[in-house]
């Protein structure tokens, strides 16, 4: 160790270095590079506080953004009774029991029901459910409606077809003592009411809703 400084001594005379030049040499390249880093870090961090302070001073307006989105949508809810529209999903509209509903073929009107377990000498499995409902033909003479395209759904979301005109409910060679008729032709402009029958469970409970084939997206409430 003695000799070699004695070596960097002598090369260090040889060459005219001083050791305060050396050692000011070697203090600034250790530290030049250190500087830079210092440098690029304050300005990153003055461009994190001023994004900072930014949004801190916008933090009112994205409030306000917020609680008129959420107030929108409330409103949309309310409007389509309950349920916010999705796109793609069949948007239902309900109406009320005497309220009128039309598609461009056919305006209907329910505007009563009953429970019977009897239609004549037919008997119901459960009971008879009869929706008395007003038919208006709006398309041509001759138009023709059967109790099949009318759907009654439970309170459970279970839908239950409608009795044919076919079947012993309705007044007929079969039944003739059923008070239930099914007209063979409706005039147009002129409103007739029908008896739609649904063979159901007499133990479901109250919020029945009509549906009809032609206007899947409508919900006629019962009871």
């Amino acid at each position: 160790e003695t000799l070699r400084a004695r070596i960097q001594e002598d090369e260090r005379r040889r060459l005219g270095v001083d050791e305060a030049d050396d050692a000011a040499t070697t203090w600034a390249m250790r530290y030049r590079p250190q500087s830079s880093e210092i440098e690029a870090e304050a300005e990153s961090g003055g461009a994190g506080l001023s994004w900072g302070a930014a949004l801190w001073r916008l933090r009112f307006a994205i409030i306000g953004v917020l609680l008129f989105a959420v107030g929108a949508y409330g409103l949309t809810v309310v409007r389509n009774g309950g349920s916010a529209s999705i796109p793609g999903q069949l948007q239902i509209q309900t109406v009320g029991i005497a309220q009128k509903f039309n598609s461009s073929r056919w305006e209907y009107i329910a505007n009563g029901t009953q429970k019977v377990p009897t239609a004549g000498a037919a008997r119901a499995r459960g009971i008879y459910y009869v929706v008395r409902l007003g038919v208006t033909n709006r398309g041509t003479e001759g138009a023709q409606l059967s109790p099949s395209e009318f759907v009654l759904i439970d309170a459970n979301g279970v839908e239950h077809v409608a009795e044919s005109v076919s079947s012993d409910a309705y007044s007929g060679s079969v039944n003739t003592q059923s008070p239930y008729i099914w007209p063979q032709s409706f005039a147009v402009g002129k409103n007739v009411t029908v008896p739609v029958i649904f063979d159901v469970d007499p133990s479901l409970p109250r919020g029945m809703l009509l549906k009809v084939a032609e206007l899947p997206a409508v919900r006629e409430k019962l009871d």
